[in-house]
């Protein structure tokens, strides 16, 4: 990892380690920070190789190809003197307290997580063997900076009723899968251990992320490609989807990536936010905002299928979403509708079909 080498460079009076830095995620929030504090470094870290020009995740495009998904212009050009990438694994004890010995952080915006479909290994792993290796190098080598644990508005479960919508962060967590368990045992770690080891700390349950270069993997990222190849005769007008009556909270990676700069900079801390929009939408309505943006209006050749692949959800109330009442309240600010996230998302998959 040459972290000696490396850490001879940083001088600045931040310093801010970042876990998944190469994420969807990771990247608007180096990004945003960078931007916003002219005094801080960056130290971001993840199992990948450093790339400056796409995501980690690949884009199916067109005639089978599968590329890196490229970064937006936007995010581009913050690979300044005050940014540094290593290739660490949070997994790895080892790297861990390396990383701590040469670095000193000053403060952890943690992101690196496992996602949802992810093997229960990979999510123990990550999201709580991981999160303990991070705690212990904070013990071993008596870490004063803050601690900023961005978790999932996934740990509420789903409603048992219509009036427990939407979740306030007084709710109690209701884990009901793999991922939404790991994600709530890493918010108890969090707090037990920043309260023994009197570390200020702050848990920020993002919901339902959208923006330009998102992985296919969610539904607005899925929904955005499909079209944009149907749009441009490399795929059949045919579209399969989940039940079209489910109800989520979409929020713009702009405007999460804000927030947690926000409330990072502002020291709210020994406190659990919710990052969500606070205009959940029917993935109908979501469906149909991307056809607009795609076509300029609903199409009637396309072939939809419209199916419920979860039998568990069909059982419940297939409506999550959060309050950001205490958000707003903090400071907080949600600047783009839905309407304008999809549009930003169709703009990036033009522009890189413009390019392939």
């Amino acid at each position: 990892m040459a972290l000696n080498k490396l850490s001879s460079l940083l001088k600045m009076n931040e310093r801010v380690l970042i876990t998944g830095a190469q994420g969807f995620l990771g990247r608007y929030v180096t990004a945003a920070i960078l931007k916003a504090d002219s005094n801080c470094e960056v130290i971001g870290i993840g199992r990948s190789g450093r790339s400056d020009d796409s995501f980690t995740h690949t884009l199916h495009i067109k005639d089978g190809q599968n590329i890196p998904a490229p970064l937006p212009l936007a995010l581009r050009n913050i690979f300044t003197e005050r940014y540094r990438y290593l290739s660490v694994d949070i997994n790895s004890k080892a790297q861990i307290d390396e990383l701590f010995q040469a670095y000193r952080p000053s403060a952890i915006i943690h992101l690196a997580s496992g996602l949802r479909g992810d093997s229960c290994s990979k999510l123990f792993n990550t999201n709580i063997s991981g999160m303990l290796n991070l705690m212990s190098a904070c013990r071993a080598y008596d870490y004063t900076g803050s601690f900023i644990s961005v978790s999932s508005g996934g740990v509420y479960g789903f409603p048992s009723k219509p009036g427990d919508l939407p979740f306030l962060e007084s709710h109690p967590c209701n884990p009901e899968d793999s991922y939404q368990l790991t994600k709530a045992a890493e918010e108890t770690i969090v707090k037990e251990f920043c309260e023994y080891l009197a570390i200020p700390w702050m848990i920020l349950r993002v919901f339902n992320v959208i923006g330009p270069g998102q992985d296919e993997r969610h539904v607005c990222g899925r929904f955005v490609s499909e079209l944009v190849r149907i749009k441009n005769e490399y795929k059949d007008a045919y579209l399969k989807t989940s039940a079209l009556t489910s109800v989520r909270d979409f929020v713009d990676v702009r405007d999460v990536a804000s927030n947690i700069v926000g409330l990072f900079m502002n020291k709210q801390y020994k406190n659990v936010f919710n990052i969500s929009s606070g205009k959940p939408a029917e993935i109908a309505v979501v469906l149909n905002s991307c056809l607009a943006a795609v076509f300029g209006a609903e199409i009637g050749h396309l072939k939809i299928d419209s199916v419920q692949t979860d039998e568990t959800v069909s059982k419940q109330i297939d409506h999550h979403f959060g309050d950001n009442c205490k958000l707003l309240s903090f400071g907080g600010s949600v600047n783009f509708s839905l309407e304008n996230s999809i549009r930003d998302m169709v703009a990036y998959y033009d522009s890189v079909y413009t390019k392939h």
